[in-house]
């Protein structure tokens, strides 16, 4: 139960932003999970589950519970997240906001000065650093091939004055095209198939820790950090201050962090 005192912001930024509850619903675009791939031996028929994205929708209900807001989600697994596509955001998250297709993408959503330009972030909802994880039996050699997914953390480690970052980031490019991760993979099985390294996002870590069953390592420190996460609207929106608000009180009471854990993305870092 929230307190009254919290509601009563809420609408009056609803009202201040010239937001009604009885409006269209507010266009959400967020990339879905990713799918496991079924044994087909085990389940022959099972369709496909319907896409989602367990945390994202889960935050938009707490954010519904708050100020009434109705949301409309589509799921559109063929977009990249944040960084830019041969220099332009066409096929990223940040498309449909740029063309007025989605009222709020994300949900996880690298906030970047470029992206900050096209488009109005939120307050973040999470952070991040960024490790390397290897093979816990080979360990870290000057044979080991380091890769990245090809994300915002492939623009910080081409970017990044961070003296070690910028040598991951050469045998990375001395190792392309095999080097770069699409950017759905998180590398877990090429770190046990062999002599890999992988650049990866520190609140995926634990996720992966799990599924390497103690052959996959954490190298000490980290390549840089924090960068921060969140969701997006369209540049000058006016739903961007009471979608603000709503995440700060769930930041405040307790329900954010409660739904990271959930979902296995709390980071402390």
């Amino acid at each position: 139960m929230f307190q009254s005192g919290v509601v009563t912001v809420l609408f009056v930024a609803l009202q201040a932003a010239g937001i009604t509850l009885a409006g269209a619903p507010i266009r959400v675009v967020f990339k879905p999970d990713p799918v496991e791939a079924l044994d087909p031996a085990v389940t022959p028929k099972a369709p496909p589950p319907p896409p989602t994205n367990e945390f994202g929708m889960d935050l938009l209900s707490a954010i519904h519970d708050l100020t009434g807001l109705v949301f409309q989600t589509t799921f559109r697994s063929d977009l990249a997240y944040g960084a830019p596509i041969n220099g332009s955001f066409t096929g990223t998250l940040l498309a449909p906001l740029i063309n007025n297709e989605a009222d709020l993408t994300g949900p996880e959503l690298v906030v970047t000065s470029y992206g900050e330009q096209v488009v109005d972030f939120l307050v973040p909802i999470n952070s991040f650093k960024l490790r390397i994880l290897y093979n816990t039996e080979l360990g870290l050699t000057d044979k080991t091939q380091y890769t990245v997914a090809n994300t915002e953390d492939l623009i910080y480690l081409n970017t990044t004055t961070n003296v070690d970052a910028q040598a991951v980031w050469q045998d990375i490019v001395a190792g392309k095209p095999d080097s770069i991760l699409p950017a759905d993979e998180t590398g877990e099985d090429m770190i046990l198939g062999g002599n890999i390294a992988v650049v990866a996002a520190s609140h995926y870590i634990g996720q992966i820790l799990e599924y390497g069953e103690g052959k996959i390592s954490v190298a000490t420190g980290d390549l840089g950090g924090p960068f921060f996460l969140s969701m997006a609207v369209q540049k000058g929106s006016s739903l961007r201050e009471v979608l603000n608000t709503a995440i700060l009180q769930l930041s405040e009471n307790g329900m954010l962090e409660q739904l990271l854990k959930k979902h296995e993305l709390w980071s402390q870092s």
